[in-house]
């Protein structure tokens, strides 16, 4: 085992130990090299279903919790701009998957997209296979310009929020999710408040990566369910506890709780599983890191 890759598990380990961090596995897919969002499957429990990010093919990866391939299904007429999370909910007793089609690293898209598709089932042989088509493609415009968005999730009354990637501080958007609506128009998507928990990146963090330095503390996936949010960064994980009645806009305007991943340089992905919180990063064999909460 080489040197880094030993000391990563090691610090796992020591965290492991109080019973905060967990390593499940590795991403056993030759496919999955550069995973952008994941979701937790709402029909079948262990699995999980991941994207890859912009110029890959449309597919959604099934995957179990220790990372063995469980197939992928194709997107039938969608094309992968930049997808860049994704979330699991269900309306009227189905269950859905909404891909969201909202990287903009330049800040030029006038319309962004979120794809919505009936969450697939396994075949005959017991893998998921196939083609599936979409339910429906909600285009939206944010109120204040183009923004790149990273860190998308749809909450239980069925809403989608948005955080923005490249602002200080990230703006959150909110967005009616309603499935039975005339498609065509472009919704609006509105601004609900602001994330300050975030730190801003240091000199000697910008300098030691110029690639990702400026962007290391900036939202890349977010996942919530009835108490609380998940938002993960380059670097951490940042849980955020919600009251009853609380708007989300005001449990991310919290103190959160800060979770750091040793040996992870870039978390593209997190989702809500039951009592803990699963955290992909983007690379081939990417470990499956569980955080409880």
């Amino acid at each position: 085992m080489r040197p880094v890759v030993l000391l990563f598990f090691c610090l796992v380990a020591q965290l492991a130990s109080a019973g905060e961090v967990l390593v499940l596995g590795k991403l056993q897919s030759a496919a999955m090299t550069e995973v952008s969002g994941i979701a937790v499957s709402g029909r079948e429990p262990g699995v999980l279903w991941g994207i890859n990010d912009s110029g890959n093919a449309p597919l959604l990866h099934a995957f179990a919790r220790d990372g063995v391939p469980l197939g992928a299904v194709r997107v039938r007429g969608a094309r992968n701009y930049d997808w860049e999370d994704m979330a699991a909910f269900q309306q009227d007793g189905e269950h859905f998957l909404l891909i969201a089609d909202t990287g903009d690293n330049n800040g030029r898209r006038a319309i962004s997209k979120l794809l919505v598709v009936a969450e697939p089932r396994r075949d005959s042989s017991g893998v998921y296979g196939g083609n599936i088509n979409v339910r429906k493609v909600i285009r939206f415009s944010y109120e204040d310009g183009p923004r790149d968005c990273e860190a998308v999730a749809v909450t239980p009354a069925g809403e989608v929020l948005l955080v923005s990637k490249r602002q200080a501080p990230p703006v959150i958007y909110r967005l009616p999710l309603d499935l039975a609506s005339r498609g065509g128009q472009v919704e609006i998507a509105r601004q609900a408040g602001t994330i300050t928990g975030l730190p801003r990146p240091t000199i000697s963090e910008a300098l030691e990566s110029p690639l990702l330095g400026a962007w290391r503390h900036q939202p890349t996936a977010m996942d919530v369910d009835e108490k609380q949010v998940a938002l993960v960064t380059y670097q951490n994980l940042y849980l955020f506890a919600r009251q009853p009645g609380q708007s989300w806009a005001a449990a991310l305007a919290g103190t959160p709780r800060v979770v750091h991943l040793p040996g992870l340089s870039q978390n593209e992905a997190v989702a809500l599983d039951g009592d803990v919180a699963v955290v992909v990063a983007e690379g081939r064999r990417s470990p499956i890191i569980a955080v409880t909460h």
